[in-house]
């Protein structure tokens, strides 16, 4: 039998030979249905969401007496973000969704996902994001979920600017007349010259 050294590494035995311990029990309390836990009513749990807009995760869990991660989770449900805060502390309003609504991307009502989408044609995708206080990413996703690209906004504009008139008639309708106007004028000018 031959032995060989080693530098600095220890030989492992084979698995067979390696010894299992019992895994040791866990304590500490038991999680579901504990008496000892608090059930928060919606509103207070929207009042926590609220206040840790402005003063903080931590500051508001060891206000209210809860753990930081109910106010993350809270402040995902109502679907306050960075951009929420910044919009609360510059003093622009800022408007809460209902709770689970916006609980992530999967939480907003489909219709509200299809506004957010179509203002972002025409004013793009931050000032979309803003101004209904999701983030960037989500606008952008949901734009490729309904088909918006950068074709759409120049139809979006095409449409704008082919729309009707207060009178009820068409711009491009309105343009064709006056050039038709102006042609006329044009010829009854050089009528008048030769005269």
């Amino acid at each position: 039998m031959s032995t060989k050294k080693t530098r600095g590494k220890r030989k492992t035995p084979p698995k067979a030979a390696r010894s299992r311990k019992p895994a040791a029990k866990k304590r500490g309390r038991k999680r579901s249905g504990s008496p000892s836990r608090r059930t928060y009513t919606e509103d207070e749990r929207r009042e926590i969401a609220e206040f840790s807009i402005t003063h903080g995760i931590h500051a508001t869990a060891e206000k209210f007496g809860v753990s930081t991660p109910s106010v993350t989770n809270w402040r995902r449900a109502y679907g306050i973000t960075r951009e929420t805060k910044k919009r609360a502390l510059s003093g622009q309003p800022v408007f809460l969704a209902d709770a689970g609504e916006a609980a992530s991307g999967r939480g907003y009502s489909e219709a509200f996902r299809r506004d957010v989408a179509e203002y972002s044609i025409l004013h793009g995708i931050q000032a979309a994001a803003e101004k209904f206080s999701v983030s960037a990413p989500s606008v952008t996703n949901w734009r490729r979920k309904f088909g918006i690209n950068r074709g759409t906004k120049a139809a979006a504009i095409a449409a704008v600017a082919e729309g009707p008139s207060p009178a009820g008639i068409r711009k491009s309708e309105i343009r064709a007349l006056r050039r038709q106007f102006e042609e006329a004028l044009d010829s009854l000018d050089r009528l008048l010259a030769k005269l």
